[in-house]
């Protein structure tokens, strides 16, 4: 097991020499292009949330209505942008659909 790890960290240090030698740099995958993205959204919305209900003062009743109507529309924009970015993947060939076996073509 200590040699697969050693193996994969020469190959890992290997990659980044080479790519560093021609001023590149290694390729974040979609995934975490999308996790991050998720992530600003998220913390956009609760910064957001919180300083609209330190400048909005409203009767107990609106403030539930309003949100209500604030995180549904977060929810929404969210599932939006992780569909987005899912089908991105798929169309780049990063992403395989739910149930899908991995195609070994040489």
């Amino acid at each position: 097991m200590t040699d697969m790890k050693d193996f994969s960290q020469f190959l890992t240090e290997t990659r980044d020499r080479l790519l560093g030698s021609m001023n590149l740099a290694p390729r974040r995958s979609g995934i975490v292009f999308a996790a991050q993205g998720i992530g600003f959204f998220a913390a956009g919305a609760i910064i957001g949330g919180g300083l609209a209900l330190l400048f909005a003062p409203t009767s107990g009743t609106e403030l539930r209505k309003s949100l209500v109507g604030f995180f549904s529309r977060a929810a929404k924009k969210t599932v939006d942008n992780v569909e987005h970015q899912v089908s991105a993947m798929e169309a780049e060939g990063g992403a395989s659909k739910p149930g899908s076996r991995p195609s070994h073509h040489a």
